[in-house]
């Protein structure tokens, strides 16, 4: 009888495990918005949202030369994200935000 009710609390052990697991929220699949990290591109949208600025301001910026534009086909504007980068290591270290050429 012992083993028995051991088996029952094992069981209903494992239940809980499971009703645990399933309340884990999966990871959070890959959107328009959600950055690649790995792409040496970068939406206006994305360059925006690292440089926390707005997408005016960047096309400003584009229109100004301090950001240059990469296009591919008619109407896609990217922008390097080397350059934005470089744009946050010139700002923490506190010099122009204009990056070199």
């Amino acid at each position: 009888m012992a083993m028995f009710n051991r088996l029952i609390d094992l069981e209903g052990e494992i239940q809980r495990k499971l009703e645990e697991a399933k309340k884990v929220t999966p990871p959070t699949p890959k959107t328009e918005s959600t950055p690649d990290l790995l792409h040496p591109l970068m939406t206006v949208q994305e360059a925006a949202d690292r440089l926390r600025l707005t997408k005016n301001t960047i096309y400003c910026w584009l229109s100004q030369g301090r950001l240059q534009r990469v296009k591919l086909g008619e109407r896609k504007v990217f922008i390097a994200r080397e350059d934005v980068e470089e744009i946050i290591a010139n700002a923490l270290a506190g010099r122009n935000t204009k990056p070199t050429q």
